[in-house]
């Protein structure tokens, strides 16, 4: 299900901001986009995605901006002393006076440098992370959820169209069981004119028949799995599976029913069924 969302987080000089992009996708896939200092953040803000989604193609874009100087000067006292002592030596040996300036010894070679600020306050980061992180997925959990309720609808729709096709092989099952003994019964007796037709024979032949196109079995199975998504839909939450699982086995009984019923009619509407079960299969593996 598709869905945005987005947070911002300021602390001590610090600001970081979180951008969710979700869109359908049968499992949860995560794409993580994070400026490279911030490298330590991958594994939470993943571990925070998955306790909030579990099916989706989702897309992070993490951006941070730190007001302070990430550069420090470093000045190397040590250096500094043996520096002075040099000096203090050469003036003890010539005479000369000692007028060494703070300004001068700081431009002597190695006693400053400027490097790179100690790695940013792991801690305080993690938690500004999943701070927007949360936040951002509020919004983005919440326009999926609206999604998911035209979804639900569109399922339910469909499902009432299947319903209907349903009820309709339902009723020409038993014309197709007479329809086959009158077939029989005048084929037989072109072959065998003016004989007499064995009735037990007939009818032994009609039941071999009935009991191998049967559908009833089929048919009452597609009717519990038809409750069966009606009460997933309605229990709410994560889904998606069990009716992916469910829709398999409408597939299942909807083309057995297609293979034993030796029926133009109910070959069609089998047919129109597999229509919609696709459709709702599509649907569904947008719910999470």
């Amino acid at each position: 299900m598709t869905g945005f969302g987005r947070g911002s987080v300021k602390n001590e000089g610090k600001e970081l901001t979180v951008e969710v992009k979700t869109v359908n996708h049968r499992y949860l896939d995560i794409n993580l986009k994070l400026p490279k200092q911030l490298n330590i953040l991958d594994d939470p803000i993943r571990q925070t995605i998955k306790n909030r989604v579990k099916r989706g193609h989702v897309d992070v874009y993490v951006t941070y901006e730190c007001k302070q100087s990430d550069k420090e000067v470093v000045i190397e006292e040590s250096l500094i002393d043996a520096y002075m002592n040099a000096f203090q030596t050469v003036a003890d040996s010539t005479g000369l006076d000692n007028d060494v300036t703070p300004y001068k010894i700081l431009r002597l070679p190695e006693v400053v440098k400027v490097v790179d600020k100690e790695d940013e306050d792991e801690q305080l980061l993690k938690a500004m992370a999943i701070y927007a992180m949360d936040n951002a997925l509020i919004d983005a959990v919440y326009m999926r959820a609206q999604e998911g309720e035209k979804l639900e609808e569109d399922v339910l729709s469909k499902l009432n169209i299947l319903k209907e096709i349903t009820t309709e092989i339902e009723k020409r099952e038993p014309c197709v069981i007479n329809e086959y003994r009158e077939k029989l019964k005048a084929r037989i007796s072109e072959l065998v004119a003016d004989a007499n037709l064995d009735e037990g024979r007939l009818e032994l032949e009609v039941a071999i028949f009935a009991d191998k196109a049967s559908i009833a079995e089929e048919l009452t199975r597609l009717k519990s799995h038809y409750v069966q998504i009606e009460e997933t839909l309605k229990e709410g939450g994560l889904v998606g599976r069990k009716l992916d699982f469910i829709v398999q086995e409408l597939n299942r009984e909807i083309n057995t029913i297609g293979s034993k019923a030796n029926d133009l009619e109910i070959t069609n509407n089998v047919l129109k069924a597999k229509s919609e079960i696709e459709k709702i299969r599509e649907q569904v593996q947008n719910i999470e």
